[in-house]
């Protein structure tokens, strides 16, 4: 694929359309563009496209609704492929790329050159030519630059989830006459990826990259893929030749490749390391190639819609994949993509951990039961130890919302003393973990050589945690005693 859009002739390509305003569209013969007309407007498309809503119906169908400046924003959000719009229309010029900037498109800054070809461009200008990113609009003909702004969607969680996997849920239905080279990582996207075109999952190509074949890793993540291409019939590749581009490029072929979920990132805030996933239609990396693959790229999730909404929903990035999958083709659920396990081992192991959660869930139980046999009454989200004459409480999970409240309520008939203690202080940040007990709020640090209070009736204890925290020592932090005296 290359392409210039100019104002000027160009022989070293072998198309050329004449476009408003003096400007050209050169390409070779490997650049694919499809054309759409209605009216006095016409539309291309460099690439290929579908719309998430109606995966299975023509583009050309759909493209009509492009042209309609009122429309047009709405639709392009529910794009999916890669590809970048060329619309014409009453004396505009438009250029849109999809979500991710997936065909790398430079600029100059007065918009006179764009290409995907920066080396060949710089030889007819001395501008210099700049990435552009995926959320910038253009016109050409007034040299406008367009922020597309994203705005938040006004809608729960919950609806959120169930448009996301209805958009996901139909996109096989574009690839039923085309070929998959799937791109095989031992990761939950992969898998997620997977799920979304289980339909035509079968007879497709799962592509391996080896870099190592002494690690232990790359050995579990080949036996993982052999095994999944074996059940799934597919034509397993560790190298991308020749012969197999000539099949592929007959098939119509598409890579699947992640292009959203690149890493987990590195937030810190105010000295505190945490992992954090996010999203941010901004943070996206971009592919200038398509790296050993010379094929289009699909990515189940490069649909701005998609991206708004991953960016909103307030779930764990593991998690709504995990959902996604379970939802969509949960048959792949029993592999496990990290380990390179069999359906067997994995099902062994499932019941393992069942049996291990069951375990767990009746020791709680009996923990929160003999809480209450003891007039104590404790929030779900605390663990905790029976003493003699009392009890010791501490945070159930290492992961600690700063919006969480822990809570423990004492309930007595008559006039007693209660101690309460902490095991922990911090002189530097005292606020880091606050204690009140009923009206009256204490930084952790009054516990630490113990506190008494006279009740009667009911005594309350909250805690809260002043940032998020995900650590043991943290969880280890927030132990309280609790002994009637």
């Amino acid at each position: 694929m290359d392409f210039i859009i100019n104002r000027q002739s160009n022989s070293d390509y072998l198309h050329t359309i004449s476009l408003y305003d003096s400007f050209h569209l050169h390409y070779t013969p490997d650049t694919p563009v499809s054309i759409y007309h209605h009216k006095t407007s016409t539309l291309r498309i460099i690439g290929y496209a579908f719309d998430t809503r109606e995966p299975g119906i023509p583009f050309g169908q759909r493209a009509t609704v492009l042209f309609e400046e009122e429309r047009f924003r709405e639709t392009v959000e529910y794009l999916n492929g890669q590809f970048i719009i060329i619309l014409e229309t009453d004396e505009r010029l438009y250029i849109y790329q999809d979500a991710t900037a997936s065909i790398p498109l430079y600029a100059t800054e007065s918009l006179f050159i764009l290409t995907n070809n920066p080396e060949k461009a710089a030889m007819e200008t001395e501008e210099k030519l700049s990435r552009l990113p995926s959320n910038v609009f253009l016109e050409l003909c007034q040299g406008e630059y367009i922020l597309l702004e994203d705005n938040l969607l006004e809608c729960s969680d919950r609806e959120m989830e169930v448009e996301l996997i209805d958009l996901l849920k139909n996109q096989y239905k574009y690839f039923k006459d085309k070929s998959i080279c799937i791109d095989f990582k031992g990761n939950k996207y992969s898998k997620m990826s997977m799920a979304v075109v289980g339909p035509v999952l079968f007879n497709q190509f799962l592509y391996v990259e080896i870099n190592n074949r002494d690690s232990p890793a790359e050995k579990l993540k080949r036996e993982n893929a052999e095994m999944i291409a074996h059940n799934y019939r597919m034509t397993y590749l560790e190298e991308y030749n020749e012969k197999v581009a000539g099949i592929m490029k007959r098939e119509s072929s598409v890579h699947l490749k992640n292009q959203i979920f690149s890493s987990v990132y590195e937030w810190k805030e105010d000295g505190e390391e945490e992992l954090f996933s996010y999203i941010s239609i901004n943070r996206y990396r971009h592919h200038s190639e398509n790296g050993v693959i010379n094929l289009p790229l699909y990515d189940p999730m490069n649909s701005r819609i998609l991206i708004r909404m991953l960016s909103q929903i307030d779930v764990g990035e593991k998690e709504l994949l995990d959902k996604i999958t379970r939802q969509l083709y949960p048959a792949l659920n029993f592999y496990d993509f990290s380990r390179g396990q069999s359906l067997a081992k994995t099902v062994l192991q499932n019941r393992r951990k069942l049996s291990q959660k069951e375990a767990e869930t009746k020791k709680e139980w009996s923990f929160y039961n003999k809480a209450s046999d003891n007039g104590f009454i404790v929030s779900h989200n605390l663990g905790g130890s029976h003493k003699l004459n009392g009890i010791t409480v501490y945070p159930k999970s290492p992961k600690i919302k700063k919006t969480e409240v822990f809570s423990l309520e004492f309930l007595v008939d008559t006039d007693e003393l209660v101690l309460i203690e902490s095991f922990y202080e911090n002189h530097i940040d005292e606020s880091c973990i606050m204690v009140s007990v009923n009206d009256d709020e204490y930084s952790i640090n009054h516990f630490k050589d113990g506190k008494f209070f006279n009740t009667v009736g009911k005594l309350t204890i909250k805690m809260k945690y002043s940032k998020n925290r995900n650590s043991e020592s943290w969880k280890k932090a927030g132990r309280l005693k609790v002994s009637r005296l």
